[in-house]
């Protein structure tokens, strides 16, 4: 089992991840209610609210999120500020013993800004000052530990939540910023889980993903937590033309087409489509192309034909203007409705024109003739 379905095989999933991060609307995951941006007065008068509640908390400005690397500077520059604690991946560390991170893994580091109780004469001036290091976005946290994102950007009245800034990798269910928590992106799990043997969290990982590998699809069920969906319930939660990603995904090519088509912009929204429409518009036209359009965009991978996935890959190809490429095809026409062999020999033959080689291993008469 992998991780691959059809719309970001062919690249689909990657323009639409781009439009959702740029002309999405946030929901509250629970109320359904969108999200609305606040103001710094707002943002003062509910850190207010919650210090009626609690004693005290801590005030933290986001510096690093989910970015790979050493991160040594960041130390350097807190300590240069005056700064007494940064917050490395849910650590409290001392900016003078801060060592160098992972740098191929992902981090979150924030700064402590101030302590702060009720009462406090100089809290606007403090959120000030955090949300401008944070650039726009802080955290408060209390004696429990629990951390309330206070934004700018997104926020939900109806349950008090914030949210984060919209992101291309929210929508990507192979990062820890996008995937279901519960089955971290594969949209099932184990129906009875096994015992890894490994004792580092790595090589454990690296052990379930290789057992998942080697099951069949009757030995998994579908995530209890996403439904199938692979993505986190915030994710899932954000609209693009009234409706979330899933439900993008279910759609077939054709249907898929349909609904795009039919969508008009202007404006600013005119703007950020006019580079991602031809693209989505191109890779559509080429899954149609090769007589694929009845695929969903959800499609697992493993779970397509040969013939299947060698057209997929043409369709990939066909927009990439390579040239002096030798291209091994083994009977390209199984599953293929007779009358789109012509099609799918003209893609062929297109690519052949271009400059390139095809050996093609085929029964179909049709396709021995016009080689």
């Amino acid at each position: 089992m992998n991780l691959t379905i059809l719309s970001n095989f062919t690249e689909l999933y990657q323009f639409l991840r781009l439009l959702y991060a740029k002309l999405g609307v946030q929901h509250d995951p629970d109320s359904g209610e969108p999200a609305i941006r606040q103001t710094s007065a707002d943002i003062v008068q509910r850190v207010r609210t919650q210090l009626r509640k609690t004693k005290n908390l801590s005030l933290l400005a986001p510096l690093i999120r989910g970015r790979k690397g050493f991160h040594t500077e960041v130390a350097r520059w807190a300590q240069k500020k005056g700064f007494s604690l940064l917050r490395v991946d849910g650590k409290w560390v001392e900016p003078s013993k801060f060592q160098p991170l992972d740098r191929y893994r992902e981090h979150h580091i924030d700064v402590l800004v101030a302590q702060i109780q009720a009462g406090r004469k100089d809290l606007p001036a403090l959120i000030s000052q955090t949300l401008t290091l944070g650039r726009g976005t802080l955290y408060t946290v209390d004696h429990r530990g629990k951390t309330t994102i206070h934004s700018h950007h997104l926020f939900c009245p109806g349950t008090n939540r914030s949210f984060d800034e919209l992101d291309p990798r929210m929508f990507s269910f192979n990062s820890p910023h996008g995937w279901c928590p519960e089955c971290q992106g594969y949209g099932t799990v184990f129906a009875e889980p096994p015992e890894p043997k490994a004792e580092d969290e790595a090589e454990k990982e690296q052990e379930l993903e290789l057992a998942r590998e080697e099951l069949d699809e009757n030995q998994l069920l579908p995530c209890p937590s996403c439904r199938g969906a692979r993505l986190n319930p915030v994710s899932r939660a954000v609209r693009f033309a009234g409706k979330p990603v899933p439900e993008i995904n279910a759609l077939s090519v054709r249907e898929f087409g349909d609904f795009f088509s039919r969508l008009r912009f202007a404006g600013r929204e005119a703007a950020i489509v006019r580079d991602i429409r031809p693209e989505i518009e191109q890779r559509l036209h080429f899954l149609k192309h090769v007589g694929l359009d009845y695929l969903n965009l959800d499609r697992s991978a493993p779970t397509l034909s040969g013939g299947e996935s060698q057209r997929i890959r043409l369709a990939a190809q066909l927009g990439s203007n390579l040239q002096g490429v030798l291209y091994v095809l083994d009977e390209p026409t199984i599953g293929l409705h007779p009358r789109d062999n012509e099609k799918l020999l003209g893609i062929l033959k297109n690519l052949r024109d271009r400059g390139n080689s095809l050996v093609v291993v085929e029964h179909d008469e049709d396709t021995m003739r016009a080689a």
